[in-house]
């Protein structure tokens, strides 16, 4: 059954300027799609799939198993079939993935259109409204949101993390399509956004502030691009092929406009796992594929063969997703259990050290740092977060400050529960606020050290401690995991936040834990000829 994407509510484009998504400054210099000679039984079916299906289908691709590539191979064989080429609409996650997904699909361009969702909104709102203007959100001084927020609260120095937060709960909003209190209030309660003193105010304010938005509709940010393209019930192009990657990473907000882009009788593809649905990234919901299953009637096919975990990781992640099979020339790679105590003594830089949560995170950190290893934890907007808790609290001295912070953690554990939510996000926070302040004699000095600790940059020259929320989409050779941070189960949320926490290694995972008896890996010297 395809699925009819017409949208009843698109209104038409207003100008005479013709374009389509894709178009515009070619792609960085990417290595092409290297033709898959072999490919396995399940990429064959994929390919089939494409070639010769008109039903909608869903891909069950499992972390590391080379969806990008068999999708471009399945893309080249329809070109080389024969069959009459349908305009296809590829699109990718954020620029890094569109970018390398444009480097594969060079030759195909003439009938693939490779774009993020925020470029394919930003331009159907180009056409909609010729006056529309990108906001230069690296200037918070004069971008949107922020003239929006201080509309609203004012623009003093005191008030700059209340702005910050504001503007963060309402990009998140935005992802949600959230338009009451209420829905703003799951939204801050489901991730954690400190909201101030005055909850009502604070909810308040961000509807206001999305209403401010819509209205400042020729000035436009990088939530807006999609946002706004939903909001207003802009036309988009549509295409008979609609190609989606990353799908269980779509925000209610992607999906309505991905929907939207589907041409009367086209089909839609999408691509996803399921168990790397984690609610904490990026606004998606976790509930993403199955809707997206059910809303487009689709055919489900199996990519479950990973080219990136070793087999001994593999044999693990089994444990949570049985369908889960090692390539046949895979490393062995290694699970080893080790304690904490060897992990300080041992992780290199280029090396993740992830857990569940952020405060072990920040006590490895700072231990890292002690002993004269470069590291950084990453989420530069807890870091910020965790600034305006201690403006906040009004308080002169670090011991004033704890006082004030138990108390609020108290209260918000309480609020919370009363309303029958979850209050770990608020324990995490206090913790981390603990943390920094042991050893500090003063606030000055606790600042300080949050600004030098938290950090966004992925790369080799340290050991990245991270969330697994944070390592999404990631991967690295060595990964420690803090084992004790992770909650047991079988199933659910938290098993997919293990599962998406180990298969980040590719040869060394280590498993670590404060409650290790056993004997620690013995590391052999080498040894020079003739030394």
């Amino acid at each position: 059954m395809s699925y009819q994407g017409r949208y009843q509510g698109q209104k038409s484009y207003s100008g005479k300027k013709k374009w389509w998504p894709g178009k515009g400054k070619p792609a960085a210099a990417i290595e092409p799609h290297k033709r898959i000679s072999t490919p396995s039984d399940l990429q064959l079916a994929i390919f089939s799939n494409v070639a010769e299906s008109s039903s909608n289908t869903f891909i069950r691709a499992r972390a590391g198993t080379g969806k990008t590539s068999s999708l471009s191979e399945a893309l080249f064989r329809l070109a080389e079939s024969g069959h009459k080429l349908p305009k296809c609409g590829f699109f990718a996650f954020n620029n890094r993935i569109a970018n390398e997904a444009k480097g594969k699909l060079t030759p195909l361009a003439s009938w693939v259109d490779v774009m993020t969702c925020h470029s394919y909104g930003l331009r159907a709102l180009k056409a909609y409204d010729s006056h529309v203007e990108v906001d230069d959100e690296k200037n918070i001084e004069t971008c949107k949101m922020e003239a929006i927020v201080r509309a609203l609260v004012g623009g003093a120095d005191e008030q700059t993390e209340l702005r910050y937060m504001l503007r963060k709960a309402a990009s998140l909003a935005k992802c949600y399509l959230a338009e009451t209190v209420a829905e703003v209030a799951d939204v801050c309660d489901l991730h954690g956004v400190e909201i101030g003193d005055d909850s009502t105010a604070f909810y308040e304010n961000v509807v206001k502030a999305l209403e401010m938005s819509v209205e400042q509709r020729q000035r436009v940010n990088f939530d807006d691009m999609i946002y706004l393209a939903v909001k207003l019930g802009v036309r988009v192009p549509q295409y008979s092929l609609v190609v989606i990657d990353e799908a269980q990473d779509l925000s209610k907000a992607r999906l309505e406009l991905m929907l939207r882009g589907v041409s009367p009788g086209g089909r839609i593809i999408s691509v996803g796992d399921d168990m790397q649905s984690i609610y904490g990234f990026a606004g998606c919901m976790s509930d993403s594929v199955d809707n997206i299953i059910k809303r487009t009637d689709a055919t489900v096919l199996p990519l479950n063969i990973t080219y990136r975990c070793g087999k001994h990781i593999v044999e693990l992640a089994k444990q949570i997703v049985p369908d889960y099979i090692a390539a046949p020339t895979a490393p062995d790679g290694e699970v080893v259990e080790c304690s904490e105590s060897y992990c300080m003594s041992h992780a290199e830089h280029g090396s993740y050290v992830l857990s569940r949560t952020n405060a072990p995170l920040v006590g490895a950190c700072l231990s890292f740092i002690k002993a004269g290893k470069r590291a950084c934890v990453q989420g530069r907007d807890l870091g910020r977060s965790l600034v305006w808790m201690i403006r906040r609290s009004e308080a002169e001295s670090v011991d004033g400050f704890l006082t004030w912070l138990s108390a609020w953690e108290q209260t918000e554990c309480e609020r919370l529960t009363e309303k029958g939510k979850d209050c770990s996000l608020i324990n995490d926070k206090a913790e981390v606020l603990r943390i920094f302040c042991e050893g500090e004699r003063d606030l000055a000095g606790v600042k300080t050290r949050i600004g030098k600790v938290f950090d966004d940059d992925n790369d080799d020259t340290r050991i990245v401690c991270s969330t697994t929320h944070k390592a999404k989409g990631t991967e690295k050779d060595t990964v420690w995991v803090l084992t004790d941070t992770f909650k047991a189960a079988k199933g659910g949320e938290e098993a997919r936040i293990w599962y998406v926490a180990i298969t980040r290694a590719k040869t060394h995972l280590y498993l670590v834990s404060k409650h290790f008896s056993g004997s620690d890996p013995v590391v052999e010297e080498v040894v020079e000829d003739g030394k």
